[in-house]
């Protein structure tokens, strides 16, 4: 069976984890697009038994409002070097494809498209990210959150699962090759006999 060549395969990794990224991006901002044109800014819509809440609303902080508190001289530089961070994060990445399983690439690819996503509301609509979903009961709920922020946590828990399931195979190898050490190591010679003397 023929099989792609080192280059071209990672090349196409690297295709594949891109296109992630920008698929991500451009899915989270259709829907904040739709979510600022269908929502208004104090009005709720409940589907599934009252379960999924659909509220815009506008985060100055970071993921689930982390930061918020924080006045706009201080957020500004933080978000801005976690940003160009992030920049540099999605290049190292995308170069080292062929190093990573494919859960941790695909993985990594959401977090990377659901961290740039919410960068580019910030440059585009006045420091703010647009959320508008709420999950769970009156008493128990989740924080506003947007599609983006789910990617993050889908695509950190894949990546927490790919660097498990690393460390398993990684163990089952050495346990194999010491077994097959043990198995093929030399039995030791047996020593010189003392005969008894009449």
């Amino acid at each position: 069976m023929s099989t792609l060549p080192r280059n071209e395969h990672l090349v196409s990794r690297r295709g594949i984890m891109a296109g992630i990224v920008g698929l991500t991006i451009v899915l989270d901002q259709a829907v904040k697009v739709i979510a600022r044109a269908q929502l208004a800014p104090h009005d709720t819509v409940r589907y599934l038994w009252g379960l999924v809440h659909l509220q815009l609303g506008e985060n100055p902080g970071s993921f689930l409002g982390l930061g918020s508190a924080l006045p706009l001289s201080v957020r500004l530089p933080i978000f801005g070097l976690l940003g160009v961070l992030l920049l540099g994060a999605t290049a190292h990445f995308v170069w080292r494809a062929s190093r990573m399983s494919g859960i941790e690439m695909v993985g990594t690819a959401l977090i990377l498209g659901g961290g740039l996503s919410n960068l580019l509301d910030r440059l585009y609509q006045g420091g703010v990210v647009t959320d508008y979903v709420i999950l769970g009961t009156p008493r128990l709920h989740t924080g506003v959150f947007n599609a983006a922020d789910l990617a993050l946590v889908v695509g950190m828990g894949m990546v927490a699962l790919g660097m498990l399931a690393g460390d398993l195979s990684q163990a089952q190898r050495e346990s194999k090759i010491d077994h097959e050490l043990a198995q093929n190591a030399p039995e030791a010679a047996p020593g010189p006999q003392c005969g008894s003397g009449t």
